[in-house]
């Protein structure tokens, strides 16, 4: 038995992104009570157009953000396919069982439409590890080719854009098999995550708190703006206008957050509950499973109830996250996380 395999939290970890990481997942764990909760009507307020501004793209900048790590070392064939164990593992294997899960709750076969059509499980899940796959081979592929490190980014991002053209084929296809769409649409905040860490390792000003400063009230007059302008954004047609304004919301919203999370990271109560960002992927998985139980999926409720129970969510899904990581098989299987010689030897 591991220790329910919270990381100890030290002051290596990068507390601004554990921040980032933890507002995005309690974003989508809101995303989701106000519609089984409040029913569709909330969809048309500023508050939900906020977080569909802000919850996915974060979560894909963050992972473009860290894909740069990779940039610099030549991986050997053996790395390589450990790379790529590890995004298979971490990022299929949740999609997959929860697919399974969800057949065995409705007793309908999901599992193979859940390939063809992602939306019908974890589609983040499945964007997210085409997206990282793609950028794997598209860094190893640079990293052959040439020698600088800067070369080696903007090659890499070139790849990526290459590696994109099947993808995009697919697309214009069938927009609605494999989720192409999303794939696209979204890999647009992955390569700003990317682009963006590549500019604060030679641009240090990003990184000065006084740019940071400066920036937030600016940002936030852009989102407030995009948001006013379009309040109905989310249900607005893909035109190229629209698609500018939701790239422009999204991307104001990202780096707004961002630099927020850095001052409010430095405040040792929020660093207490921050760590918990670092179970993003499982709180995703556990809430959309829990919020299927009758006592939260009811419509129509006050807000003074909504509150209390999407508490209760998140209480009750850090409870079964904790209780299910003690094991490593559950780990494994539901969470995708590869389990060390300790806790594969550990028994419950």
């Amino acid at each position: 038995m591991n220790n329910g395999n919270i990381e100890v939290y030290s002051n290596r970890r990068n507390k601004t992104f554990d921040f980032l990481k933890l507002y995005a997942m309690l974003s989508v764990v809101l995303d989701h009570a106000l519609q089984h909760m409040l029913g569709e009507s909330t969809q048309s307020t500023q508050l939900y157009n906020w977080i569909f501004l802000s919850q996915m793209p974060i979560f894909m900048f963050v992972s473009g953000y860290f894909a740069l790590r990779g940039i610099e070392k030549k991986a050997s064939i053996k790395e390589f396919g450990k790379m790529i164990k590890k995004i298979v593992v971490s990022l299929f294997f949740p999609f997959l069982s929860y697919s399974i899960v969800v057949s065995l709750i409705t007793r309908k076969n999901i599992v193979f439409y859940s390939i063809v059509d992602p939306q019908k499980s974890l589609w983040f899940l499945w964007a997210l590890m085409w997206m990282q796959l793609i950028m794997l081979m598209a860094q190893e592929i640079a990293k052959l080719l040439i020698k600088g490190k800067v070369i080696r980014i903007v090659l890499s991002i070139m790849m990526y854009i290459i590696g994109l053209i099947p993808i995009c084929l697919l697309f214009f296809w069938d927009p609605s098999i494999f989720d192409t769409k999303l794939i696209l649409f979204y890999s647009v905040f992955f390569l700003f995550g990317y682009f963006y860490s590549f500019l604060e390792g030679i641009w240090k000003f990003l990184k000065s708190e006084i740019w940071k400063a400066v920036c937030i009230p600016i940002l936030l007059i852009i989102v407030i703006f995009v948001m006013v302008k379009h309040p109905t954004i989310i249900y607005e047609d893909e035109t190229i206008v629209n698609l500018l304004y939701r790239f422009i919301g999204s991307f104001s919203a990202v780096l707004l957050m961002l630099y927020l999370s850095t001052f409010i990271a430095k405040v040792k109560s929020v660093q207490r509950i921050s760590k918990y960002g670092m179970l993003s992927l499982e709180m995703y998985y556990t809430h959309l499973l829990l919020i299927r139980i009758p006592f939260f999926n009811v419509e129509g409720i006050g807000i003074v109830l909504f509150v209390l129970k999407y508490m209760i969510l998140i209480g009750c899904s850090l409870f079964v996250i904790i209780l299910l990581k003690k094991w490593w098989i559950t780990d494994l299987f539901l969470y995708g996380k590869l389990p060390t010689g300790k806790n594969k030897n550990s028994s419950c």
